[in-house]
């Protein structure tokens, strides 16, 4: 005899092993054809011909607007960028580019003073303080930027990305 409740759980629950199941990580799509072909590409960010640290790239599609590739600069400048896998690249063509770098001067610099209780504690909301634009703010969007790079499917797509603080 066929039970309605058992029917019910087994309809309820096949959608859902479905849809688990078809949810891979993204390191397993690479190569897959799941995803868009990625290329390595690495660089260097110079701030006013420095490298500069702790900066965050981006790069945008100009054919796939919803595809973009990030990374953090080191110490030295610095960069690799990741799209779908860390260190996987970008895809092939041609980007717009953005790099950040903000400085948070807290408004209650105890918070900021290792000398301080209040030393690595969390700040209250709103107590973010002053943002001060390292990098030039027309960096920041891929509109004002100005900075376009080519990503190529063949060839070495390491890159110098020139910026200032004004």
């Amino acid at each position: 005899m066929f039970h309605s409740r058992s029917f019910r759980t087994v309809i309820l629950t096949i959608p859902t092993i479905v849809a688990f199941l078809g949810c891979g990580d993204s390191s397993e799509d690479k190569g897959s054809g799941k995803h868009p072909k990625t290329y390595a590409v690495s660089g260097t960010v110079l701030l006013d011909g420095q490298p500069v640290a702790d900066a965050s790239v981006s790069f945008r599609s100009a054919t796939a607007d919803t595809i973009g590739a990030t990374g953090r600069t080191a110490d030295d400048g610095s960069f690799t960028l990741t799209t779908f896998v860390s260190g996987d690249g970008a895809i092939a063509g041609h980007h717009k580019v953005t790099v950040l770098k903000v400085d948070q001067t807290p408004d209650d610099p105890s918070y900021s003073d290792v000398d301080s209780p209040n030393y690595g504690k969390e700040m209250p909301p709103g107590a973010l303080g002053k943002t001060t634009y390292v990098v030039a703010k027309q960096f920041t969007s891929f509109d004002t930027s100005g900075i376009q790079v080519t990503v190529e499917a063949d060839g070495d797509n390491d890159v110098l990305l020139e910026v200032s603080a004004k």
